[in-house]
């Protein structure tokens, strides 16, 4: 496993722990859902790039209880 998909699955284990749905995530940043999945699959061909990245971490971070500067 890459740092990359160890990096994500950590963020998808705690979303899990927590009990927070996708849509959960989707309402508060407005991120779209197909978008999330990808992510955490893995699949960032149609994430941002950049400091745009970046701000998405941030706010996936916040929605599940974790420091968004922390975690970027």
């Amino acid at each position: 496993m890459t740092p990359q998909e160890s990096f994500i699955a950590r963020l998808r284990r705690h979303r899990e722990r927590n009990r927070i749905g996708l849509d959960e995530i989707v309402t508060q940043t407005r991120i779209k859902r197909e978008q999330l999945e990808a992510f955490e699959r893995g699949d960032l061909e149609n994430w941002p790039r950049g400091i745009y990245a970046r701000a998405w971490v941030r706010a996936y971070a916040n929605v599940v209880g974790l420091d968004p500067i922390d975690t970027v």
